[in-house]
């Protein structure tokens, strides 16, 4: 919501923060009625808003929603609609006055800019065939000996820099890094070091659709498994919470909650990655230090 010196009251007078609500884990409860939804974390924070004809069957049917499972103590609060013709137009007009964080377009658009192409690895929303050809059309990569060196040296530069500054100084300034770090991978769904945002098209009946995915060269997201296959996993004598990996997790289109979250999740791993090589640094500017 916009800090005005006199804020304007929200439409209608209603209150998200005082709606019923239920917690994640009771979702199964919500009533079967036309709503618009609201789903707010544990310090009252307003993460998400969409409206629905059926508020019990959008929770239940959908499996897209159990990544909000990663934040914390999140709920969900509903106000009934009489008139389902006006869904759209009050879930509208509550999006434009508390500007939720998932489904703010401002806030999408500027975390899909942020998502650009850096060094050989990272890439924004291309697929993978195109990325392949613009990196070997326009970036070859380098030999690794080369790549190694390069970053060697801009480390080293970057350390001497530093070492005009007084040690407790830095000290300081690497607590403080380490700190953000473990503040930011505690913060909600962070995809795992290595992790794309790719595209795959379905064809259907009525035309072509276009689908996102979270993707990675190593099986790190859990895979999705209903309780009979999880005992026949475990019956063969295999950790299911260790070894039931895939590379792949399904996001859906780019207006789903999950689609939402992977972006966040995406920019706060850039900047986990960016306060990473800060405390690289810091720790070479240390080691130089001590073989004087």
């Amino acid at each position: 919501m916009n800090s005005t010196t006199q804020p304007l009251p929200p439409p209608g007078g209603i209150d998200p923060l005082s709606l019923p609500s239920v917690s994640l884990g009771n979702r199964a409860t919500l009533p079967a009625v036309p709503a618009v939804y609201f789903c707010i974390e544990a310090d009252n924070k307003i993460l998400y808003i969409d409206s629905t004809l059926n508020l019990n069957q959008k929770w239940i049917a959908n499996s897209q929603y159990s990544h909000l499972a990663a934040m914390s103590d999140v709920r969900i609060a509903w106000l009934l609609v009489d008139e389902p013709e006006n869904l759209e137009g009050i879930k509208q007009a509550m999006i434009e006055y508390w500007e939720p964080t998932l489904n703010d377009w401002r806030y999408k658009l500027q975390l899909i800019q942020d998502l650009t192409i850096d060094g050989w690895h990272d890439f924004q929303k291309v697929n993978l065939e195109i990325w392949a050809m613009y990196r070997d059309a326009v970036m070859p990569t380098p030999a690794p000996e080369n790549i190694a060196a390069a970053y060697r040296n801009e480390i080293r530069n970057k350390a001497q820099e530093f070492r005009k500054v007084k040690s407790q100084e830095r000290r300081q300034r690497l607590d403080q890094l380490r700190a953000e770090v473990r503040e930011l991978e505690s913060s909600g769904f962070v995809p795992p070091a290595g992790c794309y945002l790719s595209t795959y098209k379905v064809k259907k009946l009525y035309g072509c659709y276009e689908y996102w995915k979270l993707w990675s060269h190593y099986p790190v997201f859990p895979a999705k498994m209903n309780d009979k296959q999880k005992a026949f996993w475990l019956s063969q004598g295999k950790d299911y919470q260790k070894s039931g990996k895939v590379k792949t997790m399904h996001l859906g289109k780019p207006d789903t909650l999950a689609y939402n979250v992977a972006i966040q999740g995406l920019a706060t791993r850039r900047r986990i990655e960016a306060l990473q090589r800060e405390i690289e640094v810091l720790l070479w500017s240390f080691d130089d230090e001590s073989k004087e």
